[in-house]
């Protein structure tokens, strides 16, 4: 699994193994996943057969779903898209 943060400090931090959340037992699956292979961090998107966009959705002031995260990340994937 490949994950893309814009956050270079959070790519940096999982791509040890290790963790920037308080997540209980997620430090040790992160750890051995990286160690395994299972798991590298980028900053920019790869080319893949699949993608899971996860980002926030914080909402506006008018209660409305604030959806520029959800765009820019769809954005980021066109130039890797097959």
């Amino acid at each position: 699994m490949v994950g893309v943060d814009v956050n270079q400090h959070a790519v940096d931090t999982i791509n040890r193994g290790a963790i920037y959340i308080v997540k209980p037992d997620l430090d040790n699956v992160v750890k051995n996943a990286v160690n395994a292979g299972f798991i590298q961090a980028v900053t920019k998107p790869l080319s893949a057969d699949e993608f899971l966009i996860a980002v926030p959705t914080p909402f506006k002031d008018d209660n409305q779903p604030d959806l520029s995260y959800v765009e820019a990340a769809a954005k980021s994937l066109t130039p890797v898209l097959k």
